[in-house]
């Protein structure tokens, strides 16, 4: 496993409408123990404690199993 002394920059290819009707890529940053997120040629970033990302995959894969059991049922 890679420790992150540094911080990692990486860009979505495809571009996404979250904050206005113009799609962007996204711009995501690994720092430290935080996940930041921007559109591509914007200046605010919205951070995310890494903790809180695994929690709310966690809670979606949960989420997403039980409706395929209920899908299944």
């Amino acid at each position: 496993m890679t420790s992150s002394r540094r911080r990692v920059l990486r860009c979505t290819e495809q571009p996404y409408s979250c904050l206005y009707c113009r799609p962007r890529p996204i711009v995501v940053c690994i720092d430290g123990e935080l996940l930041r997120f921007r559109e591509k040629g914007r200046r605010k970033w919205f951070d995310l404690p890494i903790d809180s990302a695994f929690r709310i995959s966690i809670r979606a894969a949960a989420r997403a199993k039980a409706a395929d059991k209920r899908a299944n049922s």
